[in-house]
């Protein structure tokens, strides 16, 4: 199918609207003391186009909004596409650097926010900004004391819709333009592989995210469905939201389900509503995937990045140990492969680089082309940077990230390979390996530690155990306890800072030996 074959009609805005005509009572949004419909929502949504039409935004502006996963954000994000103009969501979560940064990079023609979140107040942070502000106590009357406009402009499946910065752990973040067309059609493919009529979902993603913007919320709305929202996470709320209103579709990261679990064997929750469970962000351990088992036998993943706009491969309907280890096959519409750096294709069974050819995915980086050209192939494939071995059932492996992987006595060491041999063992929920300088191997793994609920980890003998699964030069030198992963703003593993803290203590350790 061409692109100019895709109907606008498929876009998010637009899918909408058309509910909204067709079947207006229908509920869209639950929970904070809210049930709106989609009509409800249309009209809240032209309120907003209002206030763009009063300050003049032209079409590819980039208007920026600072709030949590709320009405706020699927009102704004709907107004802004439907105007042809560029949402971009600032996390409340940012300091004043990434806020400078991700601002005087972007060049917003106007910022939308709320004046205080979660006890911090950003009222100087932003005015500082020489951009136009409007920030708010009261989405609701921000909404009333404007008249409605349809300021909708006419747009193409490659216009953006969403500019998205990445998390920015190995340098500057960079912004990816997410094209109108590719947001629906990936959205599209995500409802006929989950098969989930009407879905009611939690959103609880900061408004940054792909996974809010996309797999959740946009998914939601391709399929007809309603979002449950949570500002803040809390791993009780969740579950009380869950039982509250029925949610029959639950996609987090893993170490969000890891923690929401633990305070589900505290205290027990009603989760019979919910029908699919969706892991993606992080590999699931095999120990977590057995406990969402006892919620529903239904778990899928999927493999995607911000860069793919949605998920690229999935585990529709797999057994744990495939759930676990692999990140399942590849989707229509889009076509992977795994090569070398050069293009060449990688054997079955040997470790390439995932690469993904498809119009759904990222316009490019925004104001940044050497860095989109160093994204994508000479022959137009997007290059991930993620490692994979593809098995002889055509499921996906990940071993780990090319700028993860390192070398130790000369052979390459993939963390993910040992991660997954470490989760085998009884008594690790998780593990996360990261290199460390070694004087005769150049580097060794240094390894982290999740312990499971309730249980402890005797170190001294997790070397011996791994003796039978993997070669002596990939098994971690020292082992670390580590109660809680530190996450970044996006909810995913911060490598970074846990790789600091194994060097800080390796340096400490070879101090004390001299």
């Amino acid at each position: 199918m061409a692109v100019t074959e895709f109907p606008s009609a498929n876009f998010v805005h637009a899918r909408v609207q058309e509910i909204a005509r067709n079947d207006p009572d229908r509920v869209v949004v639950l929970g904070a003391g809210q049930t709106v419909t989609y009509a409800q929502l249309q009209i809240m949504v032209e309120k907003f186009e209002g206030v763009l039409t009063q300050g003049k935004v032209k079409k590819g502006d980039r208007i920026a909004l600072l709030a949590p996963p709320s009405l706020d954000f699927l009102v704004a994000y709907l107004a802004i596409s439907s105007y042809g103009a560029i949402f971009l969501g600032l996390n409340p979560k940012y300091t004043r650097s990434e806020l400078e940064y991700i601002i005087s990079d972007s060049e917003p023609a106007m910022i939308f926010g709320r004046r205080n979140v979660r006890g911090r107040n950003y009222e100087s942070d932003l005015q500082s900004f020489d951009v136009c502000l409007l920030l708010y106590d009261d989405f609701a009357e921000l909404l009333a004391t404007n008249e409605a406009s349809n300021g909708r402009i006419e747009v193409s499946y490659e216009d953006p819709c969403a500019l998205i910065y990445t998390s920015g752990t190995t340098g500057k973040p960079k912004g990816a333009l997410i094209p109108h067309g590719g947001l629906a059609e990936c959205c599209l493919a995500q409802v006929a592989v989950i098969g989930l009529e009407r879905p009611i979902v939690l959103n609880n993603l900061p408004i940054n995210h792909i996974g809010c913007i996309g797999d959740i919320s946009a998914y939601a709305l391709m399929a007809g469905g309603a979002i449950v929202f949570q500002e803040k996470y809390d791993p009780g709320g969740v579950l009380d939201l869950i039982e509250k209103h029925g949610v029959t579709w639950w996609g987090q990261i893993p170490t969000m389900f890891q923690i929401s679990l633990n305070e589900q064997d505290k205290t027990p929750r009603d989760l019979s509503s919910i029908a699919r469970i969706f892991t993606s962000g992080a590999p699931a351990p095999i120990a977590l995937i057995e406990r969402l088992r006892d919620i529903t036998p239904r778990i899928q993943n999927g493999y995607g990045m911000t860069e793919t706009v949605g998920s690229i491969t999935w585990v529709a309907d797999g057994d744990n140990e495939t759930l676990a280890t692999t990140i399942g096959k590849p989707i229509a519409p889009y076509r992977v492969r795994l090569a070398d750096g050069a293009g060449t294709l990688t054997p079955r069974g040997e470790t390439g680089e995932v690469q993904v050819k498809g119009r759904m995915h990222m316009l490019g980086y925004w104001r940044n082309s050497e860095a989109t050209a160093e994204a994508v192939t000479p022959d137009g494939w997007l290059r991930t940077g993620d490692l994979a071995i593809e098995q002889a059932d055509g499921n996906y492996k990940l071993v780990g990230r090319l700028k993860e992987a390192f070398k130790s006595g000369g052979y390459n060491v993939y963390p993910r390979e040992i991660e997954q041999a470490l989760e085998r063992l009884d008594g690790i929920d998780a593990a996360i390996v990261v290199p460390i300088p070694d004087p005769l191997f150049h580097e060794v793994g240094y390894a982290f530690l999740v312990p499971s609920q309730g249980g402890g980890i005797e170190t001294a003998h997790i070397a011996r155990q791994l003796k039978d699964q993997l070669a002596n030069y990939k098994i971690p030198k020292q082992f670390e306890i580590l109660l809680q992963p530190p996450l970044l703003p996006n909810g995913k593993l911060d490598r970074k800072s846990l790789r600091a803290q194994a060097m800080e203590t390796h340096a400490r350790s070879v101090k004390s030996a001299l």
